[in-house]
């Protein structure tokens, strides 16, 4: 490990919604190596925030590419401390094709999870981001198997069928990357390191907005039935990183907290 012992926050997608307010959120005590696809918008969201005095560091990658995950878990351990992962990178369903979406949402994150529990110590945490989305569905038999390997050779090819569409491809995505992190918290547990998700309702995001454009009743619905009664901001998902990242959740490991306004419960209740 690098002689710097500074606490180190990794985001992913750390340009959009979500993610940069996940940086403000730590950019205060930690170093964070900034993750986002596109080099020229991180490099000046790093510039923005080293401007005020903080320590972050730009690093653009494609996720779904086969060694970027050891390679940024490596990119990590030489930055100081390894605090926390911050998975917030993904695709809804407007921005990809079913395959693309299960690659980004599914196969990158398990490729990241195995890489950073490689690298994980003692109090380390990862949060991932799934999506309310993942409550909606329910795999079982060959489909929840299949779900559980993403990165099994054939996967996509034996996937694909349950898959018609993106909306298909990013629920069951989103329902892989949440049971991800309740069957590996065991593993993460024997490191003292903690692994849950974050299952987002509504969210005014850019993301969030394409998504009400594309599907404008869908959403109009489920803020009307959300009992919060608003869209979400992207300062709750940070705030439910926070403290699944902080020592205030020492004992929660393996789970999915939902930041919906209480979303799922009123549909699931619903008269």
């Amino acid at each position: 490990m690098s002689g710097d012992q500074r606490q180190t926050v990794v985001v992913t997608g750390a340009c959009g919604g979500m993610g940069r307010a996940c940086v403000a959120s730590f950019a205060p005590r930690a170093r964070i190596i900034a993750v986002d696809i596109d080099p020229a918008r991180v490099n000046a969201l790093a510039e923005e925030w080293n401007a005020k005095g903080h320590d972050v560091v730009p690093a653009s990658f494609d996720l779904v590419a086969v060694g970027v995950a050891e390679e940024l878990a490596q990119l990590t351990l030489g930055s100081g401390t390894p605090a926390a992962f911050v998975h917030t990178a993904g695709l809804s369903p407007t921005m990809g094709d079913p395959e693309r979406v299960m690659a980004v949402n599914l196969i990158a994150t398990q490729r990241l999870v195995d890489a950073f529990a490689e690298i994980a110590v003692p109090g380390f945490t990862a949060v991932i981001i799934a999506s309310i989305a993942a409550h909606s569905v329910r795999p079982e038999g060959a489909l929840a198997d299949l779900l559980m390997k993403p990165l099994a050779p054939d996967f996509w090819r034996k996937i694909a069928p349950f898959c018609p569409n993106s909306e298909a491809s990013y629920a069951f995505s989103k329902w892989g990357a949440m049971m991800l992190c309740e069957r590996e918290a065991a593993k993460w547990g024997r490191k003292g390191a903690r692994i849950n998700s974050v299952s987002p309702g509504v969210i005014d995001t850019p993301m969030g907005r394409q998504e009400a454009a594309h599907q404008g009743a869908v959403m109009e619905m489920m803020i009307n039935i959300c009992p919060a009664g608003r869209w979400g901001r992207p300062e709750d998902i940070a705030g439910a990183v926070e403290y699944l990242c902080s020592d205030a959740a020492s004992f929660v490991t393996g789970v999915d907290l939902r930041v919906d306004g209480g979303t799922i419960p009123a549909l699931r209740y619903s008269t």
